[in-house]
């Protein structure tokens, strides 16, 4: 596949064709690692890391890796606080 080279502000832009776009799961704002090797350039995708629900993460809280008493060293409500 051929295509063109074309000014983007001060740098130069390459047009990615939309099936290649698909194929890739690219879109706007999808970032992409640019590198020269060989003499040639190369763009490739990076993948997006999956994001973990909340539910994901709390079940994977445990004794050893939960953090202490969260009220431990509380002494109450200090000058104009209410609670």
């Amino acid at each position: 596949m051929t295509t063109k080279i074309k000014m983007w502000g001060n740098s130069l832009g390459v047009h990615i064709p939309k099936h290649v776009s698909e194929e890739l799961s690219l879109h706007e704002g999808s970032d992409v690692q640019v590198f020269v090797q060989d003499e040639q350039i190369s763009i490739r995708p990076i993948k997006a890391k999956k994001k973990i629900t909340l539910k994901e993460r709390v079940a994977k809280i445990t004794d050893e890796n939960k953090h202490g008493d969260a009220w431990k060293g509380w002494v109450g409500p200090v000058g104009r606080e209410i609670w």
